[in-house]
């Protein structure tokens, strides 16, 4: 009797793992579907905390600016007449990696994506980026 409850709790618990991955590998592919895309940027803010002292600059993008995430996992951008390529993953519905940084989704709708990192500046302070981003 203890062998078969034993195995049915078993088999219980690999399909709530199974179920689970599933759900994850599905969050993933619509949070990519909805990332994936040009977008213009609206704009670009910049929080610095270096050594207690915050300095805030906005940085307000044009008609050029975007930002296009595309099926190859790279990352286009063209901001303030500079273009750069990036390798970008999602992790799941909140967790965009960046050439191996981690970026929080704000809000990401069919029409917006607010996107937000912070990294340390060494032992004085940080630096926040938040992306305001629209199709």
């Amino acid at each position: 009797m203890k062998t078969r409850y034993l195995l049915l709790l078993m088999t219980f618990a690999v399909i709530l793992q199974l179920s689970c991955q599933k759900d994850l590998h599905s969050e993933i592919r619509e949070t990519t579907s909805l990332v994936q895309g040009k977008w213009q940027v609206e704009s670009i803010v910049i929080n610095q905390n270096i050594g207690g002292v915050l300095n805030k600059t906005t940085h307000v993008g044009t008609v050029q600016d975007y930002v296009e995430f595309s099926s190859d996992n790279k990352m286009y951008t063209f901001f303030n007449n500079t273009s750069d390529t990036s390798h970008y993953e999602v992790k799941n519905e909140t967790t965009i990696i960046i050439d191996g940084d981690n970026a929080t989704i704000r809000t990401l709708t069919p029409g917006q994506f607010v996107l937000y990192s912070k990294d340390k500046a060494g032992s004085v302070g940080y630096v926040e980026i938040i992306y305001n981003l629209k199709k």
